[in-house]
């Protein structure tokens, strides 16, 4: 069947490279890596009997783990919107200050998606220049300042809020300010949450459309824009000596 996303068609390519050892003591001396891997931990190389790859395979190793790291950070920001969803009451952390926190804490994910898809455009780019695929390296470099002018404006919010000072709306603003009067006002108290629930909803939107705009972008708009020359121009250019490693898992 063919493959109608980025992820469909990876996990397919990477699949087919696969090959698990024959004898039993290879596959014990496999699981001993994998364990190590899962646990953090780096055996000896003597454990770890030097592993060949070709150049293909060295390809889609590294492109499969850019493409993790760019699922993993949108896995980040539905976690985000999960906090949004329902206000934790805390007796020690007001309702506004909860927002803040993960208003900015989706700001920085947003902006760590944005650099991980730079570094895989960049990968990319690299790959095409020493296959001599001038052209199709003048597409992804268009592309990628496609996309990166579309999403300047929520890095550059994060990087305000990070660099020069937390982040700040007028809304944001208005709602400390009537957090501070409600604690001698009945009234303001009311006006007070009544805003934050409307602020809750706004920004539960926002996060939710970006999440599906940028899910959309990684796996429909990227993969139909660049999927051939990812999947088939790259990949038949990976030629030449077979690489050596001891610290991966297959």
């Amino acid at each position: 069947m063919k493959a109608k996303t980025f992820s469909e068609r990876i996990h397919k390519e990477t699949i087919a490279t696969l090959t698990l050892p024959k004898r039993k003591k290879e596959r014990d001396v496999l699981m001993k890596r994998v364990s190590a891997s899962l646990l953090g931990e780096r055996l000896s190389d003597d454990h770890l009997p030097i592993k060949k790859y070709s150049p293909k395979r060295a390809y889609l190793r590294e492109l499969h783990t850019k493409y993790t790291e760019l699922k993993e950070s949108l896995e980040r920001l539905k976690l985000c919107l999960r906090f949004f969803s329902r206000i934790q009451n805390y007796k020690t952390i007001s309702k506004l200050e909860y927002i803040r926190y993960h208003y900015e804490f989706y700001l920085n994910e947003i902006y760590i998606f944005s650099e991980r898809l730079d570094q895989l455009f960049n990968f990319l780019f690299k790959k095409c220049q020493k296959a001599n695929l001038i052209e199709e390296g003048k597409r992804i470099r268009e592309i990628k300042i496609n996309i990166n002018d579309a999403l300047r404006n929520i890095v550059k919010v994060r990087g305000l809020h990070v660099h020069k000072r937390r982040h700040r709306t007028n809304k944001l603003d208005q709602l400390q300010t009537l957090h501070t009067l409600s604690a001698d006002f009945d009234f303001i108290r009311e006006y007070r949450d009544y805003e934050l629930k409307a602020m809750q909803k706004v920004l539960k939107k926002e996060i939710r459309g970006n999440i599906d705009a940028l899910n959309k972008l990684l796996e429909n708009e990227i993969y139909r824009e660049l999927g051939t020359v990812i999947f088939n121009k790259i990949m038949r250019s990976q030629k030449g000596r077979v690489i050596k490693s001891t610290q991966s898992i297959l």
